[in-house]
């Protein structure tokens, strides 16, 4: 319209919103609006399976194929005055948040159904409790030290005669693992999208702030021209410290800081505080999710945490159904009845295979440990 001197919009179209910079700078009619699936079928014929994921925005045409990337990754578009009406599919950015997003949602949907079959198959497994592991970090630990319920063993759960709940919930070990799996996929999986939303947003606005300093950047060298006539105006000198400039009597400003010391623990100090989960002196807490060299990370902190909150598997799997009626390794199971060794199969359940790098069996390095002790 030439009295606003602003675009009128045909029927189920409009301008763009600020997330598309250059199509909201234009302000041109480039945003379609979709209403549903079969109006994206029958206005982009030659798209298979275009939908509408979201009513009002463009046409969803798929994460891997060509259409998004068509106009520069504005996305394909069908002509104006189309037979059926025209349409446009979502560009490259779009198409990849949406396409992600799907993703994860059927990842969602039906991956509990793997770990809860892996539960059930894993239900005549368990472990003999060779270590205690109350104070380990995990998820379970974790919501038990949030309610006021943190464990007090101090392995006595490894001397226990009588069947308790640490005895059951050895005897179902390797279930429980895949269920703690699952659960912190899931966690992980959701962390891991929100950050990259997160991200992704920030990258956007950027983006926008960018073609602003730009902008502003062209404004200042037009208005420069006249400066640029009298080079003595702007005089910077001395740049000692950092790349910095000292003020001089024109337009040029201090930027000279004092360093910032990093402090840092020592090598020693990873062995004093360690433990079977040594703590790095650097975090500066007793988990990586906290400060590292003083510099916050709250973005990366849910990450971090799951990370170190990881599912440790079952030392072995000769408790449980397995353990005491097949094997004969069950700590309850009868002197008489329990195994004495000698059998490859047996001994596979015992794991050892697990852990042929460590150093449980060097007798030359036990016994330096034991003399330096």
């Amino acid at each position: 319209e030439a009295a606003s001197e602003e675009c009128k919009c045909d029927p189920g179209w409009g301008t763009a919103g600020v997330t598309d910079t250059i199509d909201f700078l234009e302000g041109v009619c480039e945003q379609f609006h979709c209403q549903d699936d079969q109006e994206c079928q029958r206005k982009l014929p030659d798209v298979s399976g275009a939908t509408c994921p979201v009513k009002g925005w463009n046409c969803y045409c798929g994460m891997f194929s060509p259409w998004p990337w068509y106009n520069y990754g504005h996305g394909y578009e069908t002509p104006r005055g189309t037979h059926g009406g025209a349409a446009e599919c979502m560009g490259v950015m779009y198409a990849l948040s949406v396409g992600i997003s799907e993703y994860l949602l059927a990842f969602i949907m039906t991956a509990w159904l793997v770990f809860a079959a892996g539960a059930v198959a894993a239900a005549p497994f368990g472990r003999r409790r060779t270590i205690c592991d109350h104070r380990w970090p995990s998820i379970w630990n974790a919501l038990r030290r949030c309610v006021g319920r943190e464990p007090s063993c101090r392995g006595e759960c490894l001397l226990q005669p009588h069947y308790t709940w640490d005895t059951l919930m050895d005897d179902v070990a390797w279930s429980v693992y895949v269920l703690d799996l699952g659960v912190w996929t899931y966690l992980f999986v959701i962390v891991l999208y929100c950050v990259a939303l997160f991200v992704w947003s920030a990258v956007l606005w950027l983006l926008v702030l960018l073609l602003g300093l730009v902008a502003c950047a062209a404004l200042l060298c037009a208005g420069c021209s006249e400066v640029a006539a009298e080079p003595s105006a702007c005089l910077c000198h001395d740049a000692s410290c950092f790349g910095g400039f000292e003020a001089g009597p024109g337009c040029c400003h201090d930027f000279c800081g004092a360093p910032v010391p990093l402090t840092t623990g020592s090598e020693a100090d990873v062995f004093y505080v360690g433990g079977t989960f040594p703590r790095d002196p650097t975090w500066g807490t007793d988990d990586p999710s906290g400060e590292l060299h003083g510099a916050g990370s709250c973005l990366c902190t849910p990450a971090a945490w799951l990370l170190y909150m990881f599912p440790v598997a079952p030392e072995n799997a000769w408790g449980g159904f397995v353990g005491r009626f097949v094997l004969g390794t069950h700590h309850l199971t009868p002197v008489d009845q329990a195994y004495q060794g000698g059998d490859w199969r047996v001994e596979l359940f015992r794991m050892t295979w697990r852990r042929s790098s460590d150093l449980h069996g060097d007798a030359s390095w036990r016994r330096r440990v034991h003399d330096f002790l």
